[in-house]
């Protein structure tokens, strides 16, 4: 009988409960502009609610926050600004408010009752900025369903390419699997300069997880198998490596297995030795050096790590710390040997002449002269440079006296310094790839610290910024204007550079170059509007005019805008 009167008194409570719950719902702000206003009016009366309550909730919590949002627009729009504009002010803030309120508990309430997908949704991941911003919250609510179902979505609709970068994203084998897929297709095509841009989202979604990871070099290294010809599967596993060493990551067994270098066990203990060290030990080196100069040689491919080789030369190059005499020739030929032998060939000319030209250099390089010395060693220096693994040993030499604060003295600037930037020019003209490593030295020395008088430190930065400018005149051009964008830096210099630039491009330009070359204009509009000489004057009206439909220019409060007028 209990039983029976606790059943009853539960019944009867559950549509007071209902009530008040669908009360507090049209009592919420605006909740006449909701679409299921309606259905849960009718909710409501079921349970026994009055219609004069029902409709006294809602118009009294009537806030017409989305008339005001209206009304707010046609005054942005009074005030001049464009219909793209305020469409991209309002789509801003209301896409910033819900990152701030989001709550992933009751976004998920919307898949709990067993209900469809709202249709507002297949609507809302059509927009690019919608999409951005589903990708923001899915990286800080990795377990909000409503999240990951739009992921899902979002994959489906053919914008797999935009969830690559992703950490979120992986966790989905079909999404994953699809923007790995397209990536992979779309890198094995690209050049050096496009592959280096496209690069660090790739590793972003590979390198997530170690699961990732490892799928990732196994597709890669058997695709590598079958069609060795695709040269940039080599490198992409090797840039992935990379990755995940950077990361910490303990992937050597890993990566050996996926070679087979675990199958050469004495090459494999001689690289992991080094790889571990971060340094060579002539152990290894002789160890090494003896089995690929033995009869049967593993594959060359073993030597060729990035980071193995990169270790190799810089110990090999590097005047501050000499590597004993008695294993050098060691040394010296396993580098070439690395560098050069391809397997199943016995031509050696390659090999020999490598070998030659960096028992020639190296010498000299760990000798570190200076002055008439090293001046008289210029023409043999220069004479072996179109050599790649020559050149790679110069700059790792040249980088080693770059990063040492003793090597900028009063007497470095007239005996070394300029001796050293003229081998660089030679690595430009001679070596595209090597672009990357010469900017990077010249930003070593660009950064460094000395106790040279403000105008020599002036001309010495000057000196540098010319170098860059010559990476310029042979196509190394975004990446340069990337560096100079971001430095901190007297206008003057960024005024040199902005006018030797001008003096090199012609139209059409890029949308890519002209957002960072604009850029980079804006932050010396003050050294540029002082330029006096009227040929350069005119290269910078001509420019601005002939891009002056780009949006910087063509907002009223632009500097650049300012700046045309007054050199016109």
């Amino acid at each position: 009988m209990a039983e029976t009167d606790s059943m009853e008194i539960l019944e009867s409570s559950k549509p007071k409960d209902k009530t008040l719950e669908l009360r507090n719902w049209l009592e919420s702000a605006d909740s006449v502009m909701e679409p299921q206003v309606l259905e849960k009016m009718k909710e409501f009366f079921s349970f026994g609610g009055q219609p004069q309550v029902a409709v006294s909730s809602i118009v009294e919590n009537y806030r017409g926050l989305a008339q005001m949002s209206n009304l707010l627009g046609e005054w942005l729009a009074f005030s001049g600004m464009s219909e793209e504009e305020i469409s991209k002010t309002v789509g801003d803030s209301v896409r910033s408010h819900i990152t701030k309120i989001f709550d992933p508990k009751k976004a998920d309430t919307i898949f709990s009752e067993g209900a469809a997908p709202p249709t507002w949704l297949d609507q809302m991941i059509l927009q690019q900025s919608a999409r951005s911003m589903i990708y923001q919250l899915s990286e800080s609510h990795r377990n909000c369903l409503m999240l990951n179902f739009c992921l899902q979505k979002i994959s489906d609709r053919g914008f797999e390419t935009e969830l690559g970068s992703l950490v979120s994203a992986s966790s989905y084998y079909g999404v994953f699997n699809r923007a790995f897929r397209e990536h992979l297709l779309n890198l094995c095509t690209l050049d050096e300069f496009s592959l280096h841009q496209a690069l660090p989202e790739f590793k972003k979604i590979c390198c997530s997880s170690e699961q990732t990871y490892l799928y990732s070099q196994f597709v890669i290294n058997s695709l590598y198998q079958s069609s060795s010809s695709l040269k940039n599967l080599k490198r992409l596993s090797q840039e992935l490596e990379g990755e995940m060493v950077g990361k910490g990551s303990s992937i050597q067994n890993l990566s050996f297995h996926l070679s087979g270098l675990s199958n050469h066990p004495n090459v494999a203990a001689g690289i992991s030795s080094v790889l571990s060290a971060q340094a060579t030990n002539p152990g290894d080196i002789v160890k090494l050096h003896n089995i690929y100069t033995g009869e049967n040689p593993p594959t060359v491919q073993f030597l060729r790590n990035p980071q193995f080789l990169d270790i190799l030369t810089r110990d090999l190059f590097n005047p501050h710390k000499p590597i004993n005499s008695n294993y050098k020739s060691k040394y010296l030929s396993l580098l070439a040997y690395a560098s050069c032998v391809e397997d199943g060939s016995s031509d050696r000319t390659e090999y020999k002449e490598a070998l030659r030209a960096l028992e020639i250099i190296n010498p000299i390089c760990m000798e570190n002269s200076f002055g008439s010395e090293l001046q008289s060693s210029m023409e043999e220096i220069n004479g072996f440079l179109s050599i790649p693994v020559v050149a790679q040993g110069v700059l790792h030499w040249i980088r080693a006296n770059f990063a040492n604060p003793d090597y900028y003295t009063i007497s470095s600037t007239t005996s070394c310094i300029p001796l050293h930037l003229e081998l660089l020019r030679g690595v430009i003209s001679a070596h595209p790839l090597d672009h990357p490593v010469v900017l990077e030295i010249l930003m070593i020395g660009f950064d460094m610290h000395t106790s040279w008088d403000p105008v020599m430190a002036l001309d010495f930065k000057k000196t540098l910024l010319d170098q860059m400018i010559y990476l310029v005149r042979y196509g190394y051009l975004l990446p340069v204007l990337q560096v100079i964008e971001g430095m901190k830096v007297d206008q003057s210099l960024v005024r040199h550079f902005i006018l030797q630039v001008l003096e090199m491009i012609e139209p059409p330009y890029s949308t890519t170059f002209l957002d960072s070359f604009l850029r980079t204009m804006e932050f010396s509009v003050e050294a540029l509007r002082a330029t006096r000489e009227f040929d350069k004057k005119k290269l910078i009206q001509q420019f601005l005019e002939n891009c002056s439909d780009h949006p910087i220019l063509a907002n009223p409060h632009s500097q650049l805008k300012d700046l045309l007028t007054v050199i016109g």
